[in-house]
């Protein structure tokens, strides 16, 4: 009997752990680049539109069967593929390259994104949306993109971050207070001097 709860407990247990695993709701649609003359590459060394996920969770996220679109009324646009490269493992990243084409591999959708103006993510049943967002009008090569990780706040980014963190919001910050301390940068240039002094006398003390 007691064997009998331990099995019933594991199985519950790893159910539990899978469901969790498979939670594309943890899913977010991180940053987005409309035209790409000059960012990264697709697996053939195009230059064309992306979208990066990002998985928010702590778990390993299945992305198989999800499907992405820029059209709201055609919510099954774009599958990405049934393979099991298409996971996102805990807090990372995963690209999406709009080439058009539906032959070309999981990374790729089958739509391109020259006259998009949203992108959403919906679950496998096709009809729960994950995710969205609305595109401006942007320059080629500038994303829009979340201030933070799988944050609420979005801006253009003319430096884009694919596959890596977005901009760190609390850092600028920073930067900024330093500035209004310090606005004619005398406090820098003061430690700079006292760091370059510093340096020159240890090494007359070692020639000495």
């Amino acid at each position: 009997m007691k064997k009998l709860k331990f099995t019933i407990l594991a199985i519950a247990l790893f159910a539990g752990g899978s469901a969790l695993a498979q939670n594309a709701s943890d899913l977010r649609i991180n940053e987005v680049m409309v035209t790409n003359d000059s960012s990264i590459v697709d697996d053939y060394g195009n230059h064309v539109g992306w979208i990066e996920l990002f998985n928010t969770s702590y778990n390993t996220v299945n992305l198989a069967g999800l499907f992405v679109t820029d059209d709201l009324s055609n919510p099954t646009k774009s599958m990405i593929a049934k393979s099991a490269a298409a996971s996102i493992p805990p807090r990372s990243h995963f690209i999406l390259y709009a080439t058009g084409d539906k032959s070309v591999g999981v990374h790729h959708l089958t739509f391109n994104l020259k006259n998009s103006t949203v992108i959403a993510l919906f679950d496998a049943n096709g009809r729960t949306l994950i995710d969205s967002v609305s595109i401006p009008k942007m320059e080629a090569n500038v994303s829009y993109s979340r201030e933070t990780d799988g944050g609420e706040k979005w801006t253009t980014q003319n430096l884009p971050t694919p596959s890596s963190s977005n901009w760190f919001e609390p850092f600028v910050g920073e930067v900024d207070q330093f500035k209004a301390l310090d606005p004619f940068g005398i406090g820098m240039a003061a430690i700079a001097m006292t760091i370059v002094l510093g340096a020159l006398t240890i090494l007359f003390i070692c020639f000495k």
